[in-house]
């Protein structure tokens, strides 16, 4: 930070912000200015006139220094130009910056390019150093310095923790957890890391305090720093595990889904980015997505179920398993089953015989125990290589078929079938006859 004029920390809620900037200020012995912003503090003018304040504090502490001159400065700042002149002139005296902290930025917003502060900003002094933290707010307000320095900004994924860290918190605290699934889960979003850490709950349960403590932290700290349009759309979405910018226009009814997606990753909102050959897929971090669906369940059901339906039906073309997995969740176990009764094939005998043998496992009776289902399961484990619950599977379906009616030995046929195309087209790609 101390490379660059003025430095951007940005992150959610919960990522250990300023923790990090103290560690940092912590490392230099000049003189340091900590400006935190309250829930008034604005507009440019309260925002100068606490500046002002702060570098007058300065004199008193370093008479007999150019630092002396900043005991002229009008408390109330009510002349920037004339404040920006002296605060100018002092610093330019001096052999070590000044460090000036603007720490809760984004309640400023766009306050924050007016006034002393702005004009401090855009004049770059070499002896001082700005260091300004917040959430998405405060980089939308300073969007300039974003794009055109992104060597100065801080993201989440800068303070999130490593699985190392996470290792050795846990030791720490005494908790038997492993670091590769808290990780996994959590993303290393710091906060999240020390509830589940303290509590010992497992990082991908429901139930217990952390995670009745990270929902109420999600809605009231995290979605509550960030657009409104933004923290709908993270609700909407939360119910895609991955999801191109046309699922989720469909999924959150918005034209700007993409430009939404963007914002969100670049704001560090908890949620990753992947080029494939088709443009764009974006994936929630898992546990964000888990607590806003909660969120979502508890304040407005319908939502989350209408968000579920519609999810399902634009996935089912390119992603039968995600799609039957959200008729699922939808409460509708006779789509799910649908859509694997006309997919199946493609998916046990490519690479997700175990998942589809998973998610069948899951449907309630008596989807779980039909007919075309266990021959779907026996299926799986052929092609996984396990022949004696493949027959056992086999043995339970053509117990439970109606009278007059076979379809467990047609699902094993096509199974084959399905399989002796796909070892003869590995064969010929490889060369072998």
């Amino acid at each position: 930070m101390d490379s660059h004029p003025t430095a951007l920390i940005v992150a959610p809620s919960g990522y250990g912000k300023t923790s990090a900037v103290a560690e940092w200020a912590a490392q230099h012995s000049g003189p340091l200015l900590w400006v935190t912003l309250g829930r008034f503090d604005a507009n440019a003018a309260r925002i100068d006139g606490m500046i002002a304040q702060a570098l007058r504090s300065l004199a008193e502490l370093h008479r007999g220094t150019p630092l002396e001159l900043l005991r002229h400065l009008d408390p109330n700042c009510s002349d920037p130009a004339t404040a920006f002149d002296t605060a100018s002139q002092a610093l330019a005296e001096l052999d070590e910056p000044v460090r000036l902290v603007i720490d809760n930025a984004h309640i400023a917003r766009e306050a924050l390019t007016l006034g002393l502060l702005g004009a401090l900003m855009d004049a770059e002094l070499p002896q001082l150093r700005v260091v300004v933290v917040g959430t998405s707010y405060a980089e939308l307000a300073l969007s300039r310095l974003a794009v055109t320095r992104p060597q100065a900004v801080v993201r989440a994924y800068d303070l999130a923790f490593n699985t190392d860290e996470i290792a050795e918190f846990l030791r720490q605290q005494g908790c038997a957890l492993d670091p590769v699934v808290v990780y996994n889960d959590s993303r290393g979003w710091p906060i999240a890391v020390n509830l589940i850490g303290v509590t010992g709950d497992e990082p991908t349960s429901d139930v217990g305090p952390s995670a009745s403590a990270m929902e109420s932290y999600l809605r009231d700290h995290v979605l509550a720093s960030v657009p409104p349009d933004q923290a709908e759309f993270a609700l909407a979405t939360s119910v895609c595990d991955q999801m191109t910018p046309e699922l989720a226009a469909s999924v959150a009814d918005t034209e700007s889904a993409g430009d939404l997606l963007e914002r969100c990753f670049r704001t560090g909102m908890p949620i990753d980015r992947y080029d494939s050959d088709c443009g764009p897929v974006y994936q929630w971090h898992s546990m964000f997505a888990r607590l806003c669906r909660r969120i979502l369940h508890t304040t407005h059901p319908a939502r989350l179920e209408r968000a579920r339906r519609t999810a399902a039906e634009a996935s089912e073309a390119d992603r039968p398993l995600a799609a039957a997995t959200l008729w699922l969740h939808a409460g509708l176990p006779a789509q799910a089953v649908r859509v694997l009764c006309s997919r199946w094939i493609g998916l046990v005998v490519g690479p997700h015989a175990k998942a589809v043998d998973e998610l069948c496992t899951t449907l309630p009776a008596p989807w779980n125990v039909s007919s075309q289902v266990l021959a779907i399961r026996a299926c799986a484990h052929e092609v996984l290589g396990e022949p004696e619950l493949a027959h056992m599977l086999h043995a339970q379906a053509l117990a439970a078929e109606l009278p007059g009616v076979s379809q467990t030995g047609d699902c094993q046929r096509k199974c084959h079938a399905a399989m002796l195309r796909q070892n003869h087209s590995d064969s010929t790609r490889l060369g072998v006859e």
